[in-house]
């Protein structure tokens, strides 16, 4: 699995199989209809995952705590799981700890960012979506609203490099 140096998204159901977690490029895994009742402690180390969706996994009831070593992970998306739904919700749920670090978490369609995006997570997030589309549509991603802060004159510094 090693090997598979191309591979950025992977979609699976039913099983998770441990190979996974040697996929070095894997930037997004869409996970559904698991019948287990918990992801495994592998997961965390994932380390170059981006996007984590998981989907009517209606048994599964708790995340590792090892999610929180997934430092790149920036959404995290839960549907039709609802004693997972539970167990994350915003403060007051037991796996709560082990997410509060992913800003976009969104839940059974309910986005809720966990906090403001600081420089370093725009320019991340601005550098993941560079290698996936490329410079120019990485920079007319970000162009919308009009912003004035570093962050924007980084982006407008692109710009101008990719127009010479």
């Amino acid at each position: 699995m090693n090997r598979l140096t191309a591979l950025r998204k992977v979609e699976i159901g039913n099983t998770l199989p441990e190979d996974l977690k040697h996929i070095p490029s894997l930037q997004r895994l869409c996970i559904h209809d698991l019948t287990c009742s918990s992801l495994p402690d592998w997961l965390g180390e994932m380390t170059s995952l981006v996007e984590l969706e998981i989907w009517r996994c209606r048994e599964l009831r708790s995340i590792p705590s090892s999610i929180q070593r997934l430092t790149n992970l920036t959404k995290l998306t839960i549907e039709d799981c609802p004693k997972l739904k539970k167990r994350c919700k915003r403060e007051t749920g037991e796996d709560w700890q082990y997410i509060a670090h992913i800003p976009q978490l969104q839940v059974d369609r309910r986005t809720q960012n966990t906090k403001t995006p600081t420089f370093c997570d725009k320019i991340r997030s601005f550098w993941t979506i560079h290698n996936m589309i490329g410079m120019r549509s990485a920079t007319n991603f970000f162009r919308d609203p009009p912003r004035h802060d570093a962050f924007d004159i980084i982006i407008d510094w692109f710009r101008s490099l990719h127009s010479l």
